[in-house]
């Protein structure tokens, strides 16, 4: 009676491993030539994944003088289990790491083309050659669930394809600023004086002008899976909020201050798995400084990957 109940969920578990969805990368949005990226859950089929061209910031510790150098970043969701394969196309693999190296990948080489399996969603540095900045930043998240509708009067919604602003974008209180994947915004956004505010989705906030993201004297405040890239500043300021929840927040900058995650008298702030590469500090912590006044209490990092290339 019960040999067919298993043989009911074994189907089920199969079906759940081999969902894998990956995004186009808009026409206005420039790509890595670098490395060609594929994966595949058990049905076996390949799917390639576009890369983003990234840039990262290098200093001559001598001279002071700055230079940026081409990156890149893919990114796709899946559930249960799936195979990558990464190409580099620049020449062969002589130096293969995955990083962390805490996550003890292993992968198989062969030539020009490295492969390995992930069971769960990581944030991911692929290097194949000495070279600490021609690499690979691999992003990848659960299939998205509790997905708003496009209609909700509460939800600013962009969904797949590039999207660009005049001006900085406001989510006021009790707003939701929700980045479909797939979805690239050209725009800066402030989530100052709000309350109950949120930023989430699997999208990418892109060359934003100036700092990516502001929460200035704000309450209540959740930033969730959202992807910045080239910002022209900070990714992430917040200054005299409370109750801040950063989750799973991925930054990738190469301009002069390039913060990850500047926090100016906050309190209770809770910052977890977070994937920063920046070209300044990743997380810094201050009290008063500028017009901002208080202390700082209660600040929580965790499950958090960080890597200054400034600092």
């Amino acid at each position: 009676m019960h040999f067919p109940r298993f043989i009911l969920v074994a189907a089920l578990m199969s079906v759940v491993r081999a969902q894998v969805q990956t995004y186009p990368i808009p026409e206005q949005v420039k790509q890595s030539s670098s490395y060609a990226v594929k994966v595949r859950g058990d049905d076996g089929e390949w799917k390639p994944v576009s890369a983003y061209l990234a840039n990262l910031h290098e200093i001559n510790i001598t001279t002071g003088s700055a230079k940026v150098h081409p990156s890149s970043l893919a990114t796709f969701d899946f559930d249960g289990s799936v195979e990558v394969s990464v190409t580099y196309n620049n020449g062969n693999i002589t130096t293969p790491r995955i990083r962390p190296d805490s996550y003890g990948f292993s992968p198989s080489v062969e030539g020009n083309t490295l492969t390995f399996t992930l069971f769960e969603p990581k944030d991911l540095v692929i290097q194949t050659t000495s070279s600490v900045f021609d690499v690979l930043h691999l992003i990848t998240n659960r299939m998205p669930t509790d997905i708003p509708s496009e209609n909700d009067p509460d939800v600013v919604y962009f969904g797949p394809g590039y999207h660009t602003l005049p001006s900085t974008l406001n989510i006021t209180s009790n707003k939701t600023l929700y980045l479909a994947p797939g979805a690239v915004l050209n725009a800066a956004v402030s989530l100052d004086n709000a309350a109950s505010a949120s930023i989430r989705g699997h999208g990418i906030l892109y060359r934003s002008p100036g700092g990516a993201i502001s929460a200035q004297r704000s309450s209540s405040i959740t930033i969730e899976s959202i992807t910045v890239l080239k910002p022209g500043h900070f990714s992430l300021n917040a200054a005299e909020t409370q109750n801040l929840t950063v989750r799973n927040f991925r930054s990738i900058s190469a301009a002069q201050w390039g913060d990850g995650i500047d926090l100016y008298s906050c309190e209770n702030v809770l910052i977890e798995g977070a994937f920063l590469r920046n070209s300044d500090d990743c997380l810094a912590v201050y009290n008063h400084r500028n017009d901002w006044y208080g202390d700082t209490t209660n600040i929580t990092l965790r499950d958090s990957a960080l890597w200054a290339d400034v600092a």
